[in-house]
């Protein structure tokens, strides 16, 4: 069974790191009971941004009859207006304004919960980016390497070391002092 090689070592140590990481972080998003579009709904509801739309009647009219069918309308449009402000204030009952502090909590909770989605994408692209390298291979290219029965090139320019003694960079016997 063959070694993996130095390069394969380091992808595989890499790869195990990134999902580690891609787990914690999916663990730490899980934990929140709820989503980054719940706290972005309960910001909006909580700023009590009520707004009743009034519209003006229309123009002037010309004859008795249209008089008339003009301020049935103007009726009903006042009766939709009312029943309008009727439902925003039973669901501004329903939906109890967030206090500064509460306000400030969900804030940074939904914060904490942007960032965490960042990392994980973030973490994904980085895994992507890693399994790409596993199937590169450490060494020369192919091209350089040797074939069966020929002599290796040398790893160096640097010549080798002759045996005993004289300078030989550190290779063969050390010197006696006399």
């Amino acid at each position: 069974m063959a070694r993996p090689t130095l390069l394969a070592a380091r992808v595989c140590a890499q790869m195990a790191a990134l999902r580690t990481l891609l787990g914690v972080c999916s663990v730490l998003l899980s934990n929140f009971k709820t989503t980054l579009e719940d706290d972005r709904q309960l910001l909006d509801a909580g700023r009590g941004s009520s707004s009743s739309g009034s519209r003006g009647a229309g123009g002037g009219s010309d004859g008795p009859d249209e008089k008339a069918e003009a301020s049935q309308q103007q009726q009903q449009q006042q009766q939709q207006q009312q029943q309008q402000q009727q439902q925003q204030q039973q669901q501004q009952q329903q939906q109890p304004e967030l206090g500064e502090e509460l306000r400030i909590a969900v804030q940074f909770r939904a914060e904490r919960k942007r960032v965490l989605l960042r990392t994980i994408k973030a973490l994904s692209n980085r895994v992507r980016i890693v399994a790409g390298m596993q199937g590169l291979r450490e060494g020369p290219p192919a091209a350089a390497q040797t074939k069966k029965g020929e002599r290796p090139p040398p790893a160096t320019a640097r010549g080798f070391a002759t045996g005993a003694g004289g300078g030989g960079g550190g290779h063969g016997k050390p010197r006696r002092s006399k």
